[in-house]
């Protein structure tokens, strides 16, 4: 259980996303979100899980049962790049 409050199923699947490497803009083109509601998401998960790294988060999350490594590196991949549209 997080440290302050639930985890929304976009925070998990934001942190997810951060447990494959990918930036906030790369996240926001996965999801189709902005790019400031991936940074207000990952804020929040910072909040919530009492981190200040992106790789503390995920350590954090693996840790206590959050997510587990299989679903991490099930989720398709491309780059950012091959994306006609940005945000």
């Amino acid at each position: 259980m997080p440290r302050s409050g639930t985890l929304t199923r976009r925070e998990l699947e934001v942190i997810r996303l951060i447990a494959e490497g990918l930036t906030d803009k790369e996240i926001a083109v996965r999801l189709g979100i902005a790019r400031g509601t991936v940074s207000n998401h990952v804020s929040a998960l910072f909040v919530k899980l009492d981190v200040t790294r992106r790789t503390e988060a995920v350590s954090y999350a693996f840790r206590r049962g959050l997510m587990l490594e299989d679903e991490v590196f099930q989720v398709e991949h491309y780059r950012v790049d091959d994306v006609s549209h940005s945000r």
